[in-house]
């Protein structure tokens, strides 16, 4: 258990302060986030355990700020994406909503919070009061994540067929005098051979 947090613009606060304990959210491998769903897989360790375990909260800061990058909050519609569920010993995996091409090329920044059951569990729900993203937790853990996602698409802008600056024009005039003396040089060679016309060289 942490009694405060260590804030860090790349979620290594903790971590810097020999704390490593941001390994227990990841994405699960080949996972796509651009086609209205995020996947992620929380990891619970609690050896010796059965059942549920702890109480889960999560969010996603994903839209909000200027050119729809993240605005550092998460009180945007939609960024509270897992509510208060259950988890058991091991590897717990979620999926959520998110809007269409959000992850193309984009940096998520997420927080998880772990809190032990003190209520009852309805269908993988706990039932007692949801913990908030901030504040005080008897016996909780934090685990802030950044998810770097990069562009899924290359445009091209344009392409230069000759990196010395030829320009078309002079390439085509080229290639077309290259060709025209081949023909003659052929048809030359075709003439000579059949005798009608005879080249001295003196």
């Amino acid at each position: 258990m942490e009694s405060d947090g260590n804030p860090d613009p790349s979620a290594f606060g903790d971590d810097l302060d020999n704390l490593a304990d941001e390994e227990g959210v990841y994405r699960p491998t080949g996972s796509n986030w651009s086609d209205g769903q995020g996947e992620l897989i929380v990891f619970v360790a609690a050896s010796g355990l059965e059942g549920y375990v702890g109480c889960l909260t999560g969010w996603l800061d994903f839209h909000g700020g200027s050119g729809g990058n993240p605005d550092m909050s998460f009180d945007d519609f939609g960024e509270y994406i897992i509510q208060n569920l259950a988890v058991m010993p091991g590897e717990n995996q979620f999926t959520f909503s998110l809007l269409n091409g959000v992850a193309d090329d984009a940096t998520f920044f997420g927080r998880f919070r772990l809190v032990p059951i003190t209520g009852d569990v309805v269908d993988g729900v706990c039932t007692q009061v949801p913990i908030g993203y901030i504040g005080y937790a008897e016996g909780g853990e934090v685990e802030d994540q950044v998810f770097v996602f990069g562009p899924t698409a290359i445009n091209l802008a344009g392409f230069t067929a000759d990196p010395s600056g030829v320009n078309d024009q002079l390439l085509k005039w080229m290639f077309g005098f290259t060709f025209i003396s081949l023909v003659v040089v052929f048809f030359t060679a075709f003439l000579m051979r059949r005798g009608w016309i005879n080249v001295n060289i003196s």
